[in-house]
């Protein structure tokens, strides 16, 4: 009780409306709506900023949220794109490696019939073993040629399915789900078989370089034995050249000496026809005192002395 009757026994301070003009206070008034009215402008312009800021701030999460999604659907796309480049590339090589097995087995068989041919001409050079060496050695260059060619199909594939799968893995990694695990596994296996088609590749050009080699051995074992049967054939007309020489000399000397042995017979013949004749002038003087049987003697001798000589000079002719 003493307190409260204290405070109430206090003087109180007279309100300000009461202390002070009427004029001062209405400018006071007006000077405080003007504030009310600034504070109310500022906040009308913070709110507006701030809605603008929202309106802002959701355009762009919109925005964000567009990119984001054509984003994830890029990256789909570069996924679905990176598993099917990487699939065709990995059957490419496959396809490759297989023709280049087969090459590289054409060319080692090529290669085997060279080698055969070589040792066959070298051992026996003949015009056959010749021409089938020229023909195995040409089909071994062929052979090799051709696993030439396979081998670098397969290392141009093998680089393009390496690149490829690449990309796929890189692809599988900007999206997330059962794409990009397959997308992944697609990369993977691309390189893989890439790296096999690439061992497969180096056993081709090996195989091929061996043809190659058979195919150049067997054509030079052939060019060779034509060679020395070309020699043969020189050396063998060459003998022959000279038999034929020797021959003609031995005819015109036979030729000469036959001449001259007839020419010997034809003077021998000639005294001995004189001869004849004399001895047949002789008999014809003494016919008167010889009878008939003696003449048929004389006659006899004479053609007997004439058969003679003939049968003489052909002997000395022939």
């Amino acid at each position: 009780m003493t307190s409260g009757n204290a405070e109430s026994a206090a003087p109180r301070e007279p309100a300000k409306i009461m202390s002070k003009p009427l004029p001062q206070i209405l400018d006071e008034l007006e000077v405080n709506i003007a504030l009310v009215a600034e504070a109310a402008r500022k906040a009308e312009d913070a709110a507006r900023a701030a809605r603008d800021a929202a309106a802002a701030a959701t355009k762009a999460s919109d925005e964000a949220a567009g990119r984001a999604e054509d984003a994830r659907q890029a990256g789909e796309k570069a996924a679905a794109r990176g598993e099917a480049g990487a699939v065709a590339a990995r059957m490419a090589v496959g396809q490759a490696i297989e023709a280049a097995d087969a090459a590289a087995a054409q060319a080692e068989e090529c290669a085997r019939a060279a080698d055969a041919a070589t040792a066959e001409v070298t051992a026996n050079p003949s015009a056959e073993t010749a021409m089938k060496a020229d023909e195995a050695g040409t089909e071994a260059r062929r052979a090799a040629a051709a696993a030439f060619r396979a081998a670098e199909e397969v290392g141009r594939k093998c680089d393009v399915a390496a690149l490829q799968g690449d990309e796929a893995i890189a692809a599988a990694a900007s999206t997330t789900g059962e794409l990009a695990t397959r997308s992944d596994a697609a990369g993977n296996d691309a390189k893989r078989v890439a790296a096999a088609g690439l061992e497969v590749a180096e056993k081709t050009y090996k195989a091929a370089g061996k043809a190659d080699l058979a195919g150049d051995e067997a054509v030079l074992a052939a060019i060779a034995a034509l060679y020395q049967l070309i020699c043969a054939a020189d050396a063998a007309a060459a003998r022959a050249a000279s038999e034929a020489a020797a021959a003609l000399a031995a005819a015109e000397a036979a030729r000469k000496a036959s001449e001259d042995a007839a020419a010997r017979a034809g003077a021998r013949a000639d005294e001995a026809l004189m001869k004849a004749e004399q001895a047949l002038a002789e008999a014809t003087k003494a016919r008167s005192f010889q009878s008939s049987w003696q003449m048929v003697a004389i006659y006899a001798t004479i053609i007997f002395a004439a058969v003679a000589i003939s049968v003489g000079i052909a002997s000395i002719v022939y």
